[in-house]
């Protein structure tokens, strides 16, 4: 299995160079390049939240606090300029911080095992699909193109997933002596194993994510339309 240091520099090099390619399609703005290169690289680091002592468990719930706080604060407090009081002000994060990580890593913990449900393709999917209506519809009021960047931000975080699990496998043969190890084949594997009920949940959450997302026809445009695309 390769280590955090590896999966991170992987999926800052492989995403930031797709990033950029998207840039000089003409497709997305550097502001869009930065946040899909940022969520690529959380991508890359996703699979390993089943370990509990990995480090990426510690950034992907860091992560998962900030964003949470700052969306949480948006709605509660909107766009007022009007004072909003101090205390809301520090009980919201606050309150988002203990039930991530004094009650939802906890139970996460518990009912994980490394390498398990989260080293499969269905569990990457599924998660992408659920960020794509997420992001949907936080970018609603914030972008121009909300339906093509969601879809972008699914394809950057699954794209960062799949390196993580191809990187895995790569690790898991002994090249020098042409001999798999014994680790081969338990990351790069489309449904759970030994798991049936979780694998059929898994897969219900792709249909349903997708039947709820967004039109795809734009992102599937300009990932097949490379007429602009300047290489200098």
């Amino acid at each position: 299995m390769a280590n955090f240091d590896t999966h991170l520099k992987a999926g800052v090099a492989v995403t930031g160079i797709a990033a950029a390619t998207f840039v000089a399609k003409g497709d997305i703005t550097i502001q869009t390049a930065l946040w899909l290169w940022f969520v690529g690289t959380i991508g890359s680091l996703y699979p390993d939240i089943d370990s509990d002592s990995s480090t990426s468990l510690e950034v992907i719930y860091g992560a998962m606090s900030i964003a949470l706080c700052f969306g949480a604060m948006h709605f509660v407090i909107g766009d007022a300029h009007t004072p909003t009081g101090l205390l809301r002000l520090l009980l919201i994060p606050l309150a988002i911080y203990l039930f991530l990580h004094q009650i939802l890593l906890r139970i996460f913990k518990k009912i994980t095992a490394h390498r398990g449900a989260c080293h499969s393709i269905v569990f990457g999917v599924a998660n992408t699909l659920v960020l794509v209506n997420v992001t949907f519809y936080l970018a609603g009021h914030i972008v121009i193109k909300p339906a093509m960047t969601a879809w972008l931000t699914g394809f950057f975080f699954l794209m960062g997933f799949l390196l993580h699990l191809l990187m895995d496998e790569i690790n898991s043969v002994e090249f020098s002596r042409f001999k798999l190890k014994n680790s081969f084949g338990t990351a790069l594997k489309l449904l759970p194993e030994n798991h049936i009920v979780l694998s059929i949940s898994l897969v219900a959450i792709c249909v349903v994510g997708y039947w709820y997302s967004p039109n795809v026809t734009e992102f599937i445009y300009i990932l097949t339309n490379w007429g602009h695309f300047k290489f200098y």
